[in-house]
């Protein structure tokens, strides 16, 4: 009887202990106790094992040697043809000769050649199926993963190992699915992920490789069905598979796309925060010169554009099209590129994007060519609106109309087809006037809200569209069954939470006008509210300044119209309210940044601490996308904590009726509001709000005297024969101002009230409404009524003077050393003139004055609204800009002097958000500021500038009693000149 070697023994008890506890040091004393025993068949498999778990390249050549001597010495058996097959497998790995992968296959068919009755085949036809798929991912015949998959279904079939054989199967089922698309591959692979998942035990490595697997096909079946448990399903999958550490690259990019798709269908921005977060550190850990940096870059990328298609946040944009632009030159990823660059388009308004776009569309590979005429045509829709060329829109019409032909019905790409078709349309019957496209658009487009698999943002989208059809047809045909079905389709977009607040909130205004041309009041009213209460996400601190800037111009009348309806069903107070969240929204959101913390520190000082943090580095014009977004859902939980605490519930909450009351103890606050709906001002005094209705405005008057008092202006600039005409059109605006807005609320408030401030919306902020009141009251103006802060005690005030008599690139201003010279003979105080006028040397001194004057040249940046500037020597370098002052937090401030050209003048297309230098200055701390609506003379101005000072050293309490004394002075000089005397406003206390 032959004893056991006890050698051996202990090194099989080893490998037992190491196949249920994973640990490497008893492989190790496994190996050894084999070699010692010189048992060289355990030996070479214990090898090939830590070569597995350690990839050590010395275990795997000894152990293939070992086996190959032992099969040609001791005679080939099943479980060494079957080890030596993984040997070679595992060397094709490392050194990619494709000869090895063949002798792996040949190895596994002569094994199973010479299986017999008492042999267990099944680890044999696993091992094939690997090889033959790998095979065919190669490059391989379609065969070779045909006889994978059937090698694999025979070996799992009634095995001990089945959970974990069935994880190869699905690879290979789901690498069949990926090239075929075979929808039983996708079936059946899930339901052998699951099984497989179910089987293993969660210590075992390879479930994680099911998890893995199931995670993308139900993402595959997702993007099929629509089904959102697949997608749902999907995540929670792919997260548990990323726990577990081997191939963590391919996991996080399977993980962050499935989060792309769920954000996609929800709306969900934790989920897209999420895919960013997963998908940025996966590439920060894959070095320069991988094969998989640039996929990982484009799931970047496209993570990155959802950003900007939800939340419009431009800087995500050019992230992401910064990205693409690296990967332009790679087949797979340049459609991309030019679906981002249409993007950019839009974002932009900058044609040659549009050109990229179709440049991009056309030179990408069609290996998918229904895709790519898809691109291709919405590239050219997008040049058709940079350029205007019909051929470009015909064009774009042909190719959707041959991909809604080729895509299969309740396909996402015929979902979205008809969508694009649908708007291509209605883009014709813009353009050509044609009732045929116009039929055609809502044809099309009312299929496309109907469409199965289209996500909740999409489909929002479509339900937009289609309503601003069925718009286009009421106004033809003035069917009143067009015009309901119209206002549904808008409140179904509005109420659509999956979509982009933007298309919710400009649907939920539209909802609104919608139902107000029907008279319905009520649902005007609720549609109105839906749109103020998404104001604060489209304009929210996520955003980047100049995105929230663009954002809002988006919005103007938004809140006008809202409180129209508000006041159409008597709700003065909600109407005040509306105005309020919808105006001066930029300013609010900044006044609230520096709003009192005095309680706050007082009882959780560190919390007001945390917050000032935060809400400074928020301030940052140059955060990066990534750090903003974390930065505002930071902020929102800081802001969620501290009104959880006892006494502060109401910590920022927009302040009640009562107390906006408050704010005009100094006098009436007007807020005139000008809507289709109707036109109003709301009287604010300490004892409640008024409504003074205003039967003789309408919105299209307003607008029409505001482009001719614009025009006129622009007139009186060029001294000519025009000159005098332009002075007439000028005074008659200014009578028909007195006549339809300021005197029916004068006449309405009495000849007791001296004092008044104004807050229009609008066009009405390019005109003078304090022009029209000079003989009647004091006037100043507010952007809005919280804006209107308390004054600063009236004590004897350091004033900083800064002039600039030349400047660099603008014509002379000959009076300004004059100017500084007789305001500074007002008071005590420093004066930065020419060279001396830097920006850094005034902003430092800012800081140590509480008043300061300006004379300067200054401009404005329709465009780029934070880039207008007050013109100091180094401008060209370092302009003082509108963000630069706004920023500034002066609370010791008391007044600002801008004797400068166009300071209180803000674009009109965010006309109701005081972007304008006069706003800045209000904003960073100054209860009063002068400035002026347009271009100024420089002589006049002096002349001006030097009596408000003697007037206001004299009575430095009411900076706007010396403003108006001064222009009454000058009226009486220039009667006939109103250019001259209307354009220097007040803001503030």
């Amino acid at each position: 009887m032959v004893r056991p070697n006890p050698h051996v023994a202990a090194a099989a008890r080893h490998v037992d202990e190491f196949r249920r506890t994973g640990d490497l040091r008893l492989l190790d004393a496994a190996i050894a106790g084999f070699r010692t025993a010189a048992d060289t068949d355990n030996l070479g498999t214990a090898l090939l094992v830590r070569f597995e778990r350690t990839g050590r390249r010395e275990d795997l050549a000894e152990g293939t040697a070992l086996l190959r001597q032992l099969a040609i010495s001791s005679g080939v058996t099943i479980d060494r043809l079957c080890w030596l097959a993984q040997a070679y497998e595992h060397r094709h790995r490392l050194d990619r000769d494709a000869a090895d992968l063949d002798a792996a296959i040949a190895l596994c068919r002569t094994g199973l050649d010479k299986a017999g009755p008492g042999d267990d085949p099944a680890l044999l036809r696993h091992v094939l199926g690997r090889c033959l798929r790998e095979r065919h991912r190669l490059g391989g015949p379609a065969a070779d993963l045909d006889a994978a998959i059937v090698a694999q279904r025979e070996a799992a079939a009634g095995h001990p190992m089945r959970p974990g054989m069935l994880v190869n199967l699905v690879d290979s089922l789901r690498a069949r699915f990926e090239r075929y698309g075979d929808e039983a591959d996708l079936d059946e692979g899930i339901a052998a992920a699951d099984e497989g998942i179910a089987g293993l035990p969660a210590t075992e490595p390879i479930r994680a490789d099911a998890l893995h697997h199931a995670g993308v096909l139900r993402r595959y079946r997702y993007e099929r069905t629509g089904a959102p448990g697949e997608i749902e399903a999907a995540v929670r999958a792919l997260r548990e598979a990323a726990g577990e550490p081997r191939n963590a690259g391919i996991r996080a990019d399977s993980l962050s796309n499935a989060l792309i798709r769920q954000f996609e269908w929800t709306g969900d921005d934790a989920a897209l925060a999420e895919a960013i977060d997963v998908q940025r550190r996966a590439l920060a850990a894959t070095p320069a010169g991988d094969p998989e940096r640039k996929r990982r870059a484009h799931i970047l990328a496209t993570a990155l554009r959802n950003r900007y298609l939800h939340f419009a946040d431009g800087r995500a944009l050019r992230e992401s099209v910064d990205l693409l632009r690296d990967l332009r030159e790679d087949p797979r990823f340049g459609a991309t590129f030019g679906i981002a660059a249409q993007d950019m388009w839009w974002h932009t308004r900058d044609p040659s994007w549009a050109d990229e776009a179709v440049a991009a569309a056309r030179a990408a590979p069609d290996e998918d060519p229904v895709s790519a005429r898809h691109t291709l045509a919405n590239a050219l829709r997008c040049r058709f609106a940079a350029r205007g060329a019909p051929d470009d829109l015909r064009t774009a019409i042909d190719l959707l109309e041959q991909v809604l032909r080729d895509a299969p019905s309740g396909t996402a790409e015929h979902g979205r087809c008809l969508g694009n078709l649908g708007g291509a349309w209605l883009e014709a019957y813009r353009r050509f006037d044609d009732p045929a496209a116009l039929d055609r658009a809502v044809a099309t487009l009312g299929r496309a809200v109907r469409a199965d698999s289209v996500p909740a943002p999409q489909q929002a989208w479509h339900q937009q569209r289609w309503a601003q059809a069925l718009g286009l047809r009421f106004d033809r045909t003035g069917d009143p069954a067009v015009l309901r079905r119209m206002t549904a389709a808008y409140a179904a977009a509005a109420t659509n939470e999956g979509a982009t607040p933007m298309t919710r909130l400009l649907a939920a205004s539209d909802w609104a006008d919608g139902a107000a041309r029907q008279q319905d009041w009520q649902t005007a009213r609720t549609a109105a509210a839906t749109a103020i209460d998404l104001i604060p996400y489209v304009a929210g601190r996520r955003l980047a300044r100049t995105d929230r800037e663009q954002g809002l111009a988006h919005l103007n009348g938004v809140a006008a119209d809202a409180a129209a309806c508000a006041l159409q069903t008597g709700a003065v107070e909600l109407a005040l309210r509306w105005l309020e969240q919808g105006r001066g929204v930029l300013l609010t959101q900044a006044l609230e940044s520096r709003g009192d913390l005095t309680e706050l520190r007082g009882r959780h000082p560190e919390l007001a601490a945390d917050w000032v943090r935060t809400n400074e580095a928020l301030n940052n014009a140059d955060l990066p996308s990534e750090r903003r977004h974390t930065l505002a859902v930071r902020r929102d939980e800081l802001l969620a904590r501290i009104r959880a605490l006892p006494g502060l519930g109401s910590f920022l909450i927009p302040p009640p009726v009562q107390d906006l009351c408050a704010r005009a103890a100094g006098g009436p606050i007007v807020l005139v509001n000008v809507s289709p709906h109707r036109c109003d001002a709301l009287v604010v005094t300490t004892d409640g709000v008024t409504l003074v209705p205003l039967p003789a405005v309408s919105a299209d008057e307003v607008q029409r005297r505001a482009d001719l008092f614009g025009a006129a202006i622009r007139a009186t600039e060029r001294p000519g024969a025009d000159e005098a005409e332009a002075q007439r059109t000028v005074t008659e605006v200014l009578d028909w101002l007195a006549g339809t807005v300021t005197g029916p609320v004068l006449d309405r408030l009495g000849p007791g009230v001296t004092r008044i401030w104004w807050s229009p919306g609008g066009p009405l902020t390019a005109l003078p409404l304090h022009a029209t009141a000079l003989d009647r009251v004091v006037s100043s103006y507010t952007p809005t009524v919280r804006a209107l802060r308390a004054p600063v005690a009236a004590t004897e005030a350091s004033l900083l003077v800064v002039a600039m008599p030349e400047t660099e690139g603008e014509r002379p201003l000959p009076y300004a050393r004059r100017e500084a010279a007789a305001v500074a003979a007002a008071g005590p105080g420093r004066t930065l003139i020419a060279g001396e006028a830097t920006h850094d040397a005034v902003v430092e001194a800012l800081r140590h004055h509480e008043s300061v004057h300006f004379a300067c040249h200054a401009v404005s940046d329709p465009e780029r609204p934070s880039a207008g500037s007050l013109l100091v020597h180094d401008h060209r370098e370092r302009p003082l800009t509108v963000l630069d002052v706004s920023r500034l937090e002066l609370p010791a401030a008391r007044l600002a002097y801008l004797s400068a050209c166009h300071t209180a003048h803000g674009p009109t297309r965010l006309a109701d958000e005081a972007l304008h230098i006069t706003g800045a200055f209000h904003l960073a701390g100054y209860s009063s500021v002068v400035g002026t609506l347009w271009q100024v003379n420089d002589r006049v101005a002096s002349e001006v500038a030097a009596d408000f000072h003697t007037r206001w050293r004299d009575e430095p309490h009411d900076p706007a009693a010396a403003l108006h004394q001064a222009v009454l002075g000058l009226r009486r000089r220039f009667p006939r000149t109103p250019s001259l005397w209307s354009a220097y406003v007040h803001y503030g206390r």
